[in-house]
């Protein structure tokens, strides 16, 4: 009487049942044939069972056993907020790290941590954890949203107007007030892009010594 070997994929194997029918007892067990192929990210460790030698009084199965890699690569991408309010569709900036196939990773606290003027940005797309693909796939995101600060301008030390903007947008200066008899002298301390702090701006008008009167 014959008996079967068959070799099988396993959890992570892509091959077929590799199956040797009648096979004499005593007769030498069939090797695999080729090379244990599987999923990305794992390589072939062994056979869950030490292959025979020779064939025993019974059916032999032998089934593949896999290791995950350890160093795929994933990526973290970085998005900053442009100074009009919107985010570019490719990434400001990327790295890449390598985790194990099929393990959970995350940002980590200082990739969340924000450079002066910006903040993380809780309301975007942010991809925060994933699990590594064993073909380098995953990619986590990290957006980062800009602050906005208030330029106030004063004249002759009262409030005159103000306005918002984001960190680093340019800034155009109000047009100047006019008042009868008198000239403006230009506003003062206006920013060219917005710093990462709110701004005073203050002007004040000089009396003409010109005014004709009657």
């Amino acid at each position: 009487k014959g008996y079967t070997v068959t070799y099988k994929p396993g959890t992570q194997g892509t091959f077929e049942d590799q199956v040797t029918e009648d096979v004499l007892f005593g007769a030498n067990v069939p090797a695999f044939e080729g090379k244990p192929t599987g999923k990305a990210g794992y390589t072939f460790a062994e056979w869950d069972e030490e292959v025979p030698a020779t064939m025993p009084a019974e059916d032999v199965e032998l089934i593949a056993t896999w290791t995950a890699n350890e160093d795929i690569k994933y990526v973290v991408e970085t998005y900053v907020m442009n100074t009009d309010g919107t985010y570019s569709n490719e990434a400001t900036s990327s790295e890449e790290r390598t985790g194990t196939t099929d393990t959970e990773v995350s940002v980590t606290e200082a990739d969340k941590a924000a450079e002066e003027g910006f903040e993380y940005d809780v309301k975007a797309e942010n991809v925060e954890s994933g699990k590594v693909a064993g073909d380098g796939s995953l990619v986590l995101k990290v957006y980062y949203t800009r602050n906005s600060y208030t330029l106030t301008y004063e004249v002759d030390d009262e409030f005159y107007s103000s306005g918002d903007y984001k960190f680093e947008e340019n800034v155009t200066a109000i047009d100047e007030p006019t008042k009868a008899g008198y000239t403006f002298a230009g506003w003062a301390n206006v920013p060219e892009t917005m710093p990462a702090e709110d701004v005073v701006a203050s002007g004040e008008f000089i009396a003409n010594t010109d005014t004709a009167y009657t």
